[in-house]
C-alpha cells in the first residue's frame, strides 16, 4: 500500500513538473520535483524506501525527456 501512496505521488510530482516546465520556458533554470521525495526519505534513514523512489523517479524521468535512456535512473 506505501508503494502505491509513493507511485501517485510521483505521477502527481511529474505532472507539475512538467506544468512548471512549461511555464517557465524563458527561465534558464529547470525545475526537478522528482529529486525531492529521495533526497527527504534518505535523510529520514528510516528504511530503504529511498531506493524505491530513486529508481521509480529515475525511470519515469527517463521515459518523459530527451535524454538518453538511463542518464537519471
Amino acid at each position: 500500500m506505501k508503494y502505491l501512496i509513493y507511485l501517485t505521488f510521483i505521477l502527481f510530482l511529474l505532472a507539475v513538473n512538467t506544468e512548471l516546465a512549461k511555464i517557465l520556458t524563458s527561465v534558464p533554470l529547470r525545475v526537478n520535483l522528482l529529486l525531492l521525495p529521495p533526497v527527504f526519505s534518505a535523510l529520514e534513514k528510516k528504511g530503504f524506501d529511498f531506493l524505491f523512489l530513486a529508481l521509480v523517479s529515475g525511470l519515469v524521468l527517463d521515459s518523459f525527456n530527451a535524454a538518453p535512456f538511463g542518464a537519471f535512473t
